[in-house]
């Protein structure tokens, strides 16, 4: 891996648009995404995410936060990507899909997911 491809590997977090969050509740939701996708890489001992991770991590780990329709996020968790829901934003029988983390990626592959989300 070049030292260009290693400062390419962002991070991203889509917010769900329609719960209007509140800065410090997306913050909070973000944060939640942020912990789970960690602990995601530091459990699942694959080398090439474990490299992915390091490498991202020794560069800053970058991250863009994004938001979009929740029938847009739906179909980004449908793919499997991990996502976070909330009782205290939905229901206790549906809690609200508050955000969805991309593993992750550079901004080229990401285009894909993310071309027509808004950026924060």
């Amino acid at each position: 891996m070049t030292s260009h491809d290693a400062m390419n590997w962002t991070q991203y977090y889509v917010l769900n648009e329609a719960l209007n969050m509140p800065p410090n509740v997306a913050a909070v939701q973000v944060g939640h995404a942020a912990t789970m996708l960690t602990l995601h890489y530091l459990v699942n001992n694959q080398d090439q995410n474990q490299e992915r991770f390091r490498t991202w991590l020794e560069n800053g780990q970058p991250k863009s936060v994004l938001r979009c329709p929740a029938d847009a996020l739906m179909k980004l968790a449908e793919q499997g990507f991990l996502s976070v829901r909330d009782r205290q934003l939905g229901t206790q029988e549906e809690p609200a899909l508050t955000v969805v983390a991309l593993p992750l990626m550079q901004d080229s592959e990401a285009a894909a997911y993310i071309a027509e989300l808004l950026e924060l």
